[in-house]
């Protein structure tokens, strides 16, 4: 009898393993492994290993929308943008097509045609919060706010735990002149904090003083756009305020209007020349349209005014490297750490400094990371710098240990990401190397770290 039973438990798992076997053999079933591991990549924002995991079950399963809409959206944050098109055009089928137009919309160069696209995209998902998520993120960054009202107010209502929709609608709030609803909406979010803070304040409502504070705050948060607004508005009340012309100034050249910047800010420093802010935003201005020695002049002339200002010590010294004058900016980046030596944020450029330009690296560079780390203990860049600091000194389990605590802290750094796979190669891990360097090209698909991390790649090819 028990010989009965060992027989039957035999055939039963031989039957499994046969069933397991055909399974396995299942197209279906290896796709859906495969999307399932695309969908994990993408959540991770590890774009480049979703893409390659939707691709092979888009081989097996060819015309299925569902996964050409996810290859689109790894495609389009890799900044591949005719894959994308031609992904998503694929997948614009049923319940897919808003998204899939979305998608087809964010990857479209041409104005006229993003614009029909995205016309198309919201009548098909006015019920998806997602794509009128989007639409608002695109909107919002032209600094169409009228367009966008209806819009956020549409997506917080199908989404109202949405924080960023949230704060958006707040700040349409605020251009409208309602600080109290404004101020009901975004309590408790922890991104507009500054924001809460400045409406707070005890400034009346519609007077230059609100709308300079609150600009302010924006301006903290990246909403240079809004805060511009508000700056405006008390620069219309104001008009003798340097305050406000400078800061409306400002926003005009993170805008990208730098000569409508420069123009107000050469007005400022003339009508204003004892006005410190005046003269750092000049140099800014200058420094972006690289015109060091301009800037050079206009942050000397800041200083002169505020000889303890350590914030432009580092400007001055951000121009002098800017042209290979190396040993001027060493000085004045050492200048500021003197002037605040507690203040982390100047012994991080210090040592960022001398990471990038190779001077003094075993010696002052590794001892100013050290020190910033000290100060900005829960700071990823810190732990870059230093992590950095060592590798280029030979120390590669100090550098380990200290950029495995940066990767902790933020992932999604494309420095990060490329120091440590720098260091996994050094070390001969291939497959960590290889793993590090993907990402660099996940969160920055263009630019100076994606074009390092895709020279090393090549090598470990």
């Amino acid at each position: 009898m028990a010989k009965g039973r060992i027989g039957w438990r035999a055939g039963f798992v031989a039957l499994i393993l046969v069933a397991l076997a055909f399974a396995a053999q299942d197209p279906l079933v290896g796709v859906a492994r495969q999307v399932q591991a695309g969908d994990r990549h993408l959540r991770a924002g590890e774009y480049t290993l979703a893409r390659q995991a939707y691709e092979q079950a888009a081989a097996a399963l060819p015309g299925r929308a569902t996964i050409l809409l996810r290859l689109g959206a790894a495609q389009n944050a890799l900044e591949e943008w005719d894959g994308a098109r031609e992904s998503l055009a694929q997948a614009a089928r049923s319940w897919t097509r808003a998204r899939a137009l979305a998608g087809l919309a964010e990857a479209e160069e041409d104005t006229y045609r993003a614009s029909r696209l995205w016309a198309e995209a919201v009548r098909a998902g006015w019920s998806d919060p997602q794509v009128l998520g989007r639409y608002a993120e695109h909107l919002w960054r032209r600094g169409e706010f009228r367009q966008a009202q209806p819009i956020v107010s549409r997506s917080l209502r199908l989404a109202p735990w949405d924080e960023k929709a949230r704060v958006r609608a707040g700040i349409l709030l605020l251009l409208d002149d309602k600080p109290e609803d404004a101020a009901a909406l975004v309590r408790g979010v922890e991104s507009a904090f500054p924001l809460t803070a400045a409406l707070s304040a005890g400034d009346p409502p519609g007077s230059p003083d609100f709308y300079l504070r609150v600009g302010v705050a924006l301006l903290s948060m990246g909403e240079h756009r809004a805060a511009r607004a508000l700056f405006g508005r008390a620069r219309d009340l104001a008009p003798d305020s340097p305050v406000a012309q400078t800061y409306y100034a400002y926003c005009l050249h993170l805008d990208g209007d730098d000569a409508g910047a420069a123009g107000l800010l050469r007005d400022a420093a003339s009508r204003w020349p004892a006005y410190p802010l005046v003269w750092y935003f000049l140099g800014e201005v200058e420094r972006a349209a690289g015109h060091y020695a301009a800037a050079r002049a206009h942050y000397a002339t800041l200083l002169n005014l505020d000889p303890k200002n350590a914030a432009a010590c580092v400007a001055l010294a951000d121009a002098y490297a800017a042209e290979n004058l190396f040993t001027e900016a060493e000085a004045w980046y050492t200048k500021a750490t003197e002037l605040s030596p507690q203040d982390g944020r100047f012994w991080l450029v210090l040592a960022q400094f001398y990471t990038e330009h190779l001077a003094g690296v075993a010696g002052n560079g590794v001892a100013a990371a050290r020190k910033a780390t000290a100060l900005l203990p829960d700071d990823p860049a810190a732990y870059d710098a230093l992590g950095w600091a060592l590798f280029l000194s030979n120390d590669l389990a100090g550098a380990r240990e200290a950029l495995e605590t940066a990767l902790r802290l933020d992932g999604a750094s494309p420095s990060v990401q490329y120091h440590a796979g720098s260091l996994y190669y050094a070390l001969g891990d291939r497959a960590r190397a290889t793993y590090h360097l993907t990402r660099v090209l996940d969160v920055q698909p263009r630019g100076r770290f994606a074009a390092l991390a895709e020279d090393l790649l090549r090598r470990l090819k």
